[in-house]
């Protein structure tokens, strides 16, 4: 599965959790806000792991010369 396929699959569970009607806003808004925050953390991660393969790789090459 492609990036663009897991976004359709992230945006489809943000709208259903907006569209749950049977919640309070409240609970609502927070759940979206906890999202936000997850995929900051989840990307900043990601940008850290990047940068440590690239070094890796740059490292790797540096060796073989």
């Amino acid at each position: 599965m492609n990036v663009q396929e897991k976004l359709v699959y992230a945006k489809r569970a943000i709208q259903s959790i907006t569209e749950h009607d049977d919640a309070p806003s409240e609970e609502v808004a927070g759940a979206v806000d906890e999202l936000q925050k997850f995929a900051g953390e989840e990307f900043k991660k990601a940008l850290k792991r990047r940068a440590e393969k690239a070094k890796a790789s740059k490292k790797a090459a540096a060796i073989k010369g």
